[in-house]
């Protein structure tokens, strides 16, 4: 059992950010589906398309193909509309100037 890499606190995760299956996103969102099952997880990061974000949650816990414009709404509704329509720039307007 060598290996590790984490380390022994949070010291190396970004502020804010999530770890989900392996990867770190800006939001991890439980989305409620059906009554009475588990929440499934819907990672987004910043500055993402939301409806390609949307469309891997779908593909990967094999849901309907009409729940896209839901989930992608729901997903700009929560990580906040300033983040869509940085997307379509492709520019962080808050991070630009020092990247």
């Amino acid at each position: 059992g060598a290996g590790g890499g984490a380390g022994g606190g949070a010291g190396g995760v970004a502020l804010g950010q999530r770890e989900y299956q392996g990867q770190l996103y800006d939001f991890v969102f439980d989305v409620d589906i059906a009554e009475g099952q588990p929440p499934l997880q819907l990672p987004y990061n910043r500055g993402a398309d939301p409806y390609m974000a949307a469309q891997q949650f779908i593909w990967a816990h094999n849901l309907p193909q009409a729940y896209l414009e839901q989930t992608a709404n729901f997903i700009v509704q929560n990580a906040g509309p300033s983040h869509a329509a940085v997307a379509a720039r492709n520019v962080d307007p808050l991070t630009a100037a020092g990247a």
